[in-house]
């Protein structure tokens, strides 16, 4: 038995506790109260953690670990470049066919990896096109970190033959005494893959049990293709070969597109919705679908700033992701915090951390071991220094001050 004690226990959906703290026993969380009250009820090896914050480990519910050898390879571009969006894309696409592989490649993946623990990370959703990523996850299976699902991307334009899925079993990467961290399928975004092929996955993942994640409204670019079938992603998508000349243009939003797919439902993962207006937003809501937003990625990228404070308002299930180390500086959900609360001021803090933590656990599956502090979940927790006078103080030091390099922030296992 464990007994952790800090002046501030942060947790979602539940007032802070002053001077309180968390027991332990077996790497689960067995009780969470005030300090005397734990002090009275059980009995262990007690840590008083003396001015600091305990909260749940952070999930990033969105990354590509595959693309951190490309750190500080493409730089921000200016909000709302027309044709931002598409010609980013076309640099990253060019970078990485000129890289090609590398031993140097996995060691970014490392690097970033270690990073994100650093930075308070213990859940992951990670999305490749290729095998980096599960490969060094089994190559160190015995001692992998995170817990999650790296989802293999699918890209299948309507003119190419269908891709063939695997059966639709969870497949495990590491080792039982490691985080449990699986391998799923995803669909990278409704204008890169065909209509079956999006409801292929989706079945897939339906019957798998894991959620059907997908980029979604995420740039101006996007938003004029699926309405008219013009602009600058058209272009792109031309010059890829993907270009179907028989392709119906939907005419609508790919929020609405994927609605009519059957593909918006409580396991859907939308990633960004930067372009999501108020009936968008309905929609999601009355499907119960969850949004990741990724706030750091979408200033790199300059597509916008998305209408969280209405997603918040409506009730939707917010997560938050750090995208890649091409559309961002690092790959920290204390930043990525920050950053919302920068975007969306009337959004409380409460609700930022919420999005952090139980929102991606929700998202990615994982509620039943990660996103509160409370009883039967693991006993992982992050660590905050910091002197906080009031509930409200600890709330905002945690979701704006956190991030920053003069604060310090650990995971501790109970």
């Amino acid at each position: 038995m464990r007994i952790h004690l800090a002046r501030w226990i942060i947790t979602p959906d539940r007032p802070p506790i002053e001077n309180g703290g968390v027991a332990t026993f077996g790497g689960r969380i067995v009780a969470v109260g005030s300090a005397a009250e734990l002090r009275r009820n059980f009995h262990g090896e007690v840590t008083d953690h003396g001015n600091a914050i305990l909260c749940p480990a952070l999930v990033n519910c969105h990354c590509h670990l595959e693309l951190s050898h490309l750190a500080y390879r493409l730089n921000p571009l200016e909000q709302g470049q027309k044709g931002g969006f598409s010609d980013w894309v076309r640099k990253l696409i060019r970078i990485r066919e000129q890289e090609g592989c590398g031993a140097s490649r996995e060691d970014a993946v490392e690097n970033a990896m270690l990073q994100m623990v650093d930075n308070g990370i213990a859940v992951l959703g990670d999305v490749g096109n290729g095998d980096l990523v599960p490969s060094f996850v089994q190559r160190t299976r015995n001692h992998w970190p995170l817990a999650g699902i790296y989802f293999k991307e699918i890209i299948a334009p309507i003119n190419v033959q269908q891709p063939e899925l695997p059966e639709p079993r969870i497949k495990r990467l590491s080792s039982p005494s490691a985080m449990p961290f699986f391998v799923a399928v995803s669909a990278h975004a409704p204008y890169t893959v065909a209509p079956n092929t999006l409801k292929a996955i989706d079945n897939w993942n339906r019957s798998a049990g894991t959620p059907f994640t997908i980029h979604a409204a995420e740039s101006p670019d996007e938003t004029e293709f699926f309405k008219s079938g013009t602009g600058p992603l058209r272009k792109l998508v031309e010059e890829r070969g993907h270009w179907p000349p028989d392709w119906k243009i939907p005419g609508t939003s790919s929020v609405q597109y994927l609605e009519s797919l059957g593909c918006l439902h409580e396991k859907t993962v939308l990633i960004h919705c930067v372009q999501a207006d108020s009936e968008h937003l309905d929609i999601i809501a009355e499907n119960r679908a969850t949004v990741c937003l990724c706030p750091g990625s979408n200033r790199f990228i300059g597509v916008g700033k998305a209408p969280s404070f209405e997603m918040y308002k409506r009730g939707i299930n917010i997560a938050l992701g750090t995208d890649s180390l091409a559309s961002n500086r690092k790959l920290s959900i204390l930043s990525e915090m920050a950053q919302l609360a920068s975007d969306a001021p009337a959004l409380p803090p409460e609700a930022i951390l919420k999005a952090a933590t139980a929102g991606g656990a929700r998202a990615l599956g994982h509620e039943n071991d990660f996103g509160r502090l409370e009883p039967g979940k693991s006993a992982l927790m992050l660590l905050i220094r910091g002197e906080c006078a009031s509930a409200g103080d600890a709330l905002e030091f945690t979701v704006c001050q956190a991030c920053k390099d003069t604060v310090n922030v650990s995971l501790i296992e109970g």
